[in-house]
């Protein structure tokens, strides 16, 4: 009876960002469905090869603040207007850039196969990263 109950699929964490992505004591499963179009990926525990968590920004971002830094000095005692503008500029172009940071989850199988996840939250794909590794470890 002990060994039925250790064989139950029980859910062990998800995440739900883009995707769904559940951690399972067996496996990691990912769902998702853009415009209709349905994706289901499934990895066992034991395929797993490699786990990733990258990060991912755009630069680009703090680089036009910087433009409307420059612009709002270069024009601070010529015309107050342009000033002010280039300053909310440089405010939004800042926000933009930490809105738009995201982690990307790959785990990676044997044979290749990549399942892959953006996820927003560092302490999110963090959590989910620890826990794959203790249930991978369990296995053993």
């Amino acid at each position: 009876m002990a060994d039925e109950n250790e064989n139950l699929e029980t859910t062990i964490c998800e995440i739900d960002s883009i995707g769904n992505v559940t951690l399972t004591n067996n496996e990691v499963i990912q769902s998702n469905s853009y415009v209709g179009r349905k994706h289901f990926m499934q990895i066992f525990l034991k395929n797993i090869s490699s786990v990733q968590l990258k990060y991912k920004s755009f630069p680009i971002w703090i680089l036009l603040a910087v433009i409307s830094l420059i612009v709002a000095l270069s024009t601070f005692n010529n015309e107050q207007g342009c000033f002010t503008t280039s300053i909310v500029l440089m405010i939004i172009f800042i926000v933009v850039f930490f809105a738009t940071r995201k982690y990307i989850l790959i785990i990676t199988a044997r044979g290749g196969e990549k399942m892959v996840e953006i996820i927003d939250s560092c302490a999110d794909a963090q959590n989910f990263v620890d826990k794959l590794v203790a249930a991978q470890g369990k296995m053993i």
